[in-house]
């Protein structure tokens, strides 16, 4: 793995940022990482013909790569679509979890955790113990937050 372990990597975040490594800054991480792969693969079987070309031209243009499939077969493509193609076929292991991305471009690998959470008022104390009755709550500001976690 890139980052190691989960640990690992909120250490080195930590040493680096000086802040503990949210969910949000390790998504993020893992979401580069994925992308640094894909761009990688994407270009394995093709040449760059123009290199001095900017990052638009390389993206989208069909006139500046010479590509060629699995069996060596010139293909007609734009980076834009080898990355997609390369993120198609991706399946990685990362400290965050799992990356493979189905027909519809979702990261399918991943198991998510299931929560629940509606927020109700509690305006009046016997509502309030219905609340406390039927779930978990949190009183945050006069306000319940009923949470049913499956």
């Amino acid at each position: 793995m890139f980052f190691g372990t989960a640990q690992h990597y909120s250490n080195e975040y930590l040493s680096a940022s000086g802040r503990q490594a949210s969910y949000v800054s390790a998504g993020a991480s893992a979401v580069g990482y994925s992308l640094a792969i894909a761009i990688s693969d994407a270009f394995q079987r093709c040449t760059i013909l123009d290199p001095n070309m900017d990052v638009n031209r390389l993206l989208f243009d069909r006139n500046v790569l010479a590509c060629f499939d699995t069996e060596d077969k010139p293909i007609n493509v734009t980076g834009y679509e080898q990355v997609l193609t390369s993120l198609a076929k991706q399946q990685l292991n990362t400290f965050f979890g799992e990356v493979q991305f189905n027909t519809y471009r979702r990261n399918v690998a991943m198991t998510p955790a299931t929560t629940q959470v509606f927020a109700c008022w509690c305006v009046i104390d016997v509502f309030l113990l219905a609340c406390l009755r039927a779930c978990m709550c949190l009183f945050v500001y006069g306000i319940c937050v009923c949470m049913y976690i499956h």
